[in-house]
């Protein structure tokens, strides 16, 4: 499924509505990229009635993750490094998924890794 982020319905106007919308179609479809593409939708809160749900977001990144999705692992592995949608941050487990996403070819997950910048302290992760 194509990335749909850029999508609009009148000739470039940016309708978070339709977007929201899109994505909800692939959900039912369960194609891993729409899970994705919600997960950030409900974090930025884009065409969703709510400001943001954290939850909600962490379920649908769960799920575009364990579909296989490269972004999605990377998005997964962020939530558990700085605790999003979960309570406490699980640095361990976001770097195991971070490694996982650099595995399927996300650049921005290695970039994330190799930087270590914005990881919750202590900073002196050891990455093996």
């Amino acid at each position: 499924m194509a990335e749909i982020s850029h999508l609009s319905q009148n000739d470039g106007d940016y309708d978070p509505c339709f977007i929201f919308d899109s994505y909800q179609k692939g959900v039912c479809a369960n194609f891993a990229a729409a899970h994705y593409g919600i997960a950030k939708c409900y974090v930025q809160a884009t065409g969703t009635d709510a400001e943001t749900d954290s939850k909600l977001a962490l379920h649908h990144a769960q799920k575009s993750a364990d579909l296989g999705h490269a972004q999605g692992i990377r998005y997964l592995g962020n939530c558990y490094i700085y605790g999003r949608g979960m309570g406490e941050p699980d640095v361990k487990k976001g770097i195991t998924l971070l490694k996982k996403s650099i595995a399927r070819g996300n650049v921005m997950a290695e970039y994330t890794i190799h930087s270590n910048k914005g990881f919750p302290k202590p900073r002196n992760i050891i990455l093996e």
